[in-house]
């Protein structure tokens, strides 16, 4: 039986047997034909197309401009790409099962990508362009937010340049509510207590009163002052700029599309212009964080061997 695929405002005019909804889809149908146990189903087909969604972030990750972005490094907590793999290993599996089901979605790049899989009968699908219209328009705008917010951040943290001797060893973290300026902190404990010598840096991510907060015992440091005011006067230009092709061009745009429609890759890429001028200047001979595999800290781990530092993760 096909896969019936349908926006929400038709879905209640289609034939089938059960039925589900992606994201947000409210299609007000009879709730006890939905199939049961969709999380679950879900969570298991984004383990079987594990491997294709790190082929293609490998791909992918080839471009000058995938630093700027969370999908080409398989960052599950920060980009859907895999749950959108997952919804098409399902509809590929419903598709060669005997019950009919009507799959109601919203996405428009989502139901553009389904409606060319093997078995699935397609409708109308939902408007594309008032939706990448929106996306890029907020784009330019949250990413010259975020060029003004880090210029006026250079210029505020800039003196701490002058407070840093080089060498040591150091721990990077984020600037996170139940760390203290003492020198505790949220992800490390009292590491800094029992080291002596050991000095914090802090992520650009954060309130910067909060990472103010933090600098006032002398040991800690912010990314900030390590940038240059007018680099972030052109953060608003940096963005995932992917090659769309192949059979995943559809789900390749999508990301594109809600990525670059936030200030996310202004902040990378001023993450990793703060941190490699602070190796250039701090010089550490060892740096630890908590690492989770997004791009900047590939970015940085590769700044770091080039810098003879050591990175622990």
């Amino acid at each position: 039986m096909p896969v019936v695929l349908s926006a929400a405002n038709e879905a209640a005019r289609k034939s089938y047997d059960i039925w589900c909804a992606t994201g947000s889809a409210t299609p007000g149908l009879d709730p006890s034909r939905r199939i049961e146990g969709l999380g679950r189903l879900l969570e298991n087909a984004l383990e079987s197309i594990r491997d294709e969604w790190f082929a293609l972030g490998r791909a992918l990750g080839e471009d000058s401009s995938a630093p700027y972005a969370h999908m080409p490094s398989c960052a599950a907590n920060a980009s859907d790409f895999g749950l959108m793999l997952a919804w098409t290993r399902l509809v590929d599996r419903w598709a060669a099962e005997a019950e009919a089901v009507l799959l109601v979605c919203d996405d428009p790049w989502l139901f553009r990508h389904l409606a060319a899989r093997p078995g699935v009968r397609a409708n109308r699908p939902p408007p594309l362009r008032p939706a990448e219209l929106r996306l890029r328009l907020r784009g330019i705008l949250s990413r010259a937010i975020v060029s003004a917010r880090m210029f006026l951040a250079a210029l505020r943290f800039g003196r701490q340049r002058t407070g840093i001797s080089p060498g040591g060893a150091w721990i990077l973290a984020y600037g996170h509510p139940a760390s203290r300026a003492d020198g505790f902190d949220a992800y490390f404990g009292d590491l800094m207590g029992e080291t002596p010598g050991l000095r914090r840096i802090l992520h650009v991510d954060g309130p910067l009163a909060r990472a103010e907060g933090l600098c006032e015992s002398g040991r800690t440091f912010a990314l900030h002052a390590f940038g240059s005011p007018l680099a972030a006067l052109g953060l608003w230009r940096a963005r995932w700029r992917p090659n769309i092709e192949g059979p995943n061009a559809w789900l390749v745009r999508r990301a594109a599309a809600r990525e670059g429609g936030t200030g996310q890759a202004a902040m990378i890429a001023w993450q990793v212009h703060c941190q490699e001028r602070w190796l250039a200047r701090a010089k550490p001979a060892a740096v630890a964080w908590p690492w989770e595999n997004h791009s900047w800290e590939r970015a940085f781990v590769r700044a770091c061997r080039r810098a003879s530092c050591s990175t622990v993760g």
